[in-house]
Order: structure tokens, then C-alpha cells, then sequence
């Protein structure tokens, strides 16, 4: 995409937004630092059109700093925000992180239901007492 300085889009590669259409910056930060030597101005940052759609975008000057004028050209990269849906997520960690987490849950179930169940007539006397043992004492348990 070739925008001018005034945020004016000149050209349009993907034909999305038409020539003569207007984008608002609402981001721009320089990549490269200020304490080095630019011979070209590279920038990162974000754009708002007309539909209200939003877009992330890396911008460098068509011609070197040197060569510079007041009406450049950017030569722009763009592509519209991503917004990830609750489906994308599972569907990208679900794998690698839920699966786990439900397995765990489980287990974390399968240990608390003599806790939540007293019906059997057990005693649970050795898991309160082990529950409250002072920090640093030995563990001496007697099953039967």
C-alpha cells in the first residue's frame, strides 16, 4: 500500500481500501533506535479507515531520509488486527494446555470425593491429622 504523508492511500495492492481513501494513525513508533544512524525511517503502529476497522501496519519512506520532502510517499505493510474467537483458542491451545488442566481437575476430584462423601463410614481421622502436622515433624503413619 502507498500512502502519502497525509494519510491519503495513493495505492492499494489488495484493492481493499480505494486510492484517495483516508487512514487515521492512532500508533506510530520508530524500529530503529534514536541513537543510531537511520539512513531510512522504519516504523511500526496502528491505523483506523473509514469503516471503523482496525489495522496494524510497518511503514518505511519510499525515498532515503536524505531525499526526504514534505509530500512522501510510505510504502506500507498492513494487515487488519487479529481478534481471536473462544473457538481459535481452544482449537490452538487445547492440546497443550486444557487437556492437562482437565486431567488434573480430575484427578483433584477423584482425591477430594472421600471428602465430600462421609456415606461409606470411614475414618478420615489420618488425613486430618496429616492435614494438620506441624511443619518439620517426621511423617509416621500406621496403615491397618
Amino acid at each position: 500500500m502507498l500512502v502519502g504523508e497525509d494519510g491519503e492511500v495513493n495505492y492499494d495492492s489488495a484493492g481493499i481500501l480505494a486510492s484517495g481513501a483516508s487512514i487515521h494513525e492512532t500508533e506510530r513508533t520508530s524500529l530503529v533506535p534514536a541513537s543510531r544512524i537511520r539512513l531510512s525511517d522504519l516504523t511500526k503502529g496502528r491505523f483506523v479507515v473509514a469503516d471503523g476497522s482496525e489495522w496494524l501496519f510497518i511503514a518505511q519512506p519510499l525515498f532515503p531520509r536524505a531525499q526526504m520532502m514534505a509530500d512522501t510517499s510510505y510504502l506500507l505493510i498492513a494487515a487488519p488486527v487479529p481478534r481471536a474467537t473462544l473457538g481459535e483458542v481452544f482449537r490452538l491451545f487445547g492440546d497443550t494446555f486444557f487437556a492437562p488442566l482437565a486431567q488434573a481437575g480430575l484427578v483433584d476430584l477423584d482425591f477430594s470425593t472421600p471428602w465430600l462423601n462421609h456415606k461409606d463410614g470411614r475414618d478420615y481421622s489420618l488425613f486430618l491429622a496429616v492435614a494438620r502436622r506441624p511443619p518439620g515433624r517426621a511423617w509416621a503413619v500406621a496403615l491397618h
